[in-house]
């Protein structure tokens, strides 16, 4: 670190010099664009690490809480359309393994659904069944009972949902599929 920040000052240096005198010598612009470069790429490998512990840290924090075993891996996400991606494709992949002879996988959704749903149905190739919701704004579970098939993968509901703020009933939502 020390070598670094000392080439760093000497490059400074001699960019100042050379800039007041007119052009640089090329070979003097190619250390100072190397010392970029390195610096650069050193701040990325120590950040990925550091990500990466980050991620290790909290995946086992979260396997604690919710009493996960050994077995229990996780990933982190940046944001809140990725993480949906990664879940939608996450079911996915999990009914063509477990769930052979779904050929159209499925996802129900309420039509007030965050639109990061409607991104991954097309990313993943899974087709997307809206269901209303009541004047409450909360999802209509005897439409989400009537829409559930033998292909659905995924039923969702918000807690709470992104436009409106109110709860979908989750406990409801997972008896659905439990009675199928």
């Amino acid at each position: 670190m020390c070598v670094y920040v000392y080439l760093r000052c000497v490059a400074y240096v001699l960019n100042a010099s050379y800039t007041s005198h007119g052009t640089m010598p090329s070979f003097i612009s190619l250390v100072l664009t190397s010392l970029s470069l390195a610096s650069y790429l050193c701040t990325m490998l120590l950040l990925l690490l550091l990500l990466k512990k980050f991620e290790t840290e909290i995946c086992s924090m979260c396997t604690w809480m919710l009493n996960g075993t050994v077995g229990c891996a996780g990933s982190l996400t940046s944001g809140g359309t990725e993480s949906i991606l990664m879940a939608v494709k996450a079911y996915r992949d999990r009914a063509r393994k477990l769930r052979p002879h779904v050929t159209r996988p499925n996802m129900v959704l309420p039509t007030t659904i965050h639109p990061a749903f409607e991104k991954a149905g097309h990313y993943f190739d899974v087709d997307i069944i809206h269901v209303p919701v009541g004047a409450d704004c909360r999802v209509d579970m005897d439409a989400v009972r009537a829409a559930v098939d033998r292909n659905t993968i995924l039923l969702v509901g918000s807690a709470p949902q992104y436009c409106h703020c109110v709860i979908d009933p989750i406990e409801e939502l997972s008896e659905v599929l439990s009675d199928t």
